[in-house]
């Protein structure tokens, strides 16, 4: 007997809310179910969806401030908007989820971004799903 577990990956567009009902840099909490919430938030003309947890300690990231830092290797001084965790501040950039203090390969962490696109007046978000199984 195979004892290999499998995993089923599925993706769906889900609507978040009309485009009207999200303020400038305000995050917008889409509870999909009970294990998948996603903050949602508007930044000039630009839409990001990220995970709404926080790796360190799980702090609720659509509860933190929007704001703007340098991006990594830019000479142009360039910034990018970013969410600062309100339990101990740790701070990601909306466009990838990288952390913005502390690179990847010096034990950086990342937050899970999602795509998302305007249909109909509303703020789409495409959620994946991975379910497991057994062959």
């Amino acid at each position: 007997m195979d004892d290999d577990q499998h995993f089923i990956t599925t993706a769906r567009w889900v609507s978040a809310c009309p485009i009207t009902s999200l303020e400038q840099r305000e995050p917008f909490l889409l509870e999909v179910d009970e294990d998948n919430q996603i903050a949602v938030i508007k930044v000039n003309e630009d839409y990001y969806a990220i995970r709404n947890s926080c790796p360190h300690t799980g702090g609720p990231l659509h509860m933190g401030d929007i704001e703007d830092f340098p991006t990594p290797c830019n000479e142009e001084g360039e910034e990018k908007p970013a969410i600062v965790c309100p339990w101990h501040a740790w701070t990601f950039f909306l466009h990838n989820g990288l952390q913005v203090d502390v690179p990847q390969e010096e034990g950086g962490e990342k937050i899970e971004t999602f795509e998302t696109k305007l249909k109909d007046g509303h703020i789409m978000v495409k959620v994946t799903t991975k379910k497991a199984v057994d062959f």
